[in-house]
């Protein structure tokens, strides 16, 4: 067993226990936050801005990225982000499906 596979095996069983209760279905919730993003920064910047589920997980996991270059060693930074980017990764197979559809 290494720290990684640690790291990415504690990643899943947040990704597909508590924080699935927690949060809901991944593709119904990103899609929320993409909206409410998306509509935030029309307004801010004067211009139509779309992002999709998968962009508001990969925003999610460049957070997680500028903290930990920004603050204390945390942990969870690493192991959120090892998260986020496997629900964007889920994300992104879901809407090239709704694409080729």
């Amino acid at each position: 067993m290494t720290v990684a596979g640690d790291l990415l095996r504690r990643a899943a069983t947040l990704v597909e226990g508590d924080r699935a209760e927690q949060n809901g279905d991944v593709v119904y919730n990103a899609s929320n936050i993409a909206r409410f993003w998306s509509a935030y920064l029309t307004s801010k910047f004067g211009h139509e801005v779309q992002l999709s589920a998968s962009d508001a997980l990969s925003m999610m996991e460049m957070f997680k990225i500028a903290r930990r270059l920004s603050g204390a060693f945390n942990a969870d930074d690493y192991l959120d982000s090892g998260g986020y980017a496997s629900l964007a990764y889920q994300c992104a197979l879901a809407e090239r499906k709704l694409a080729s559809d």
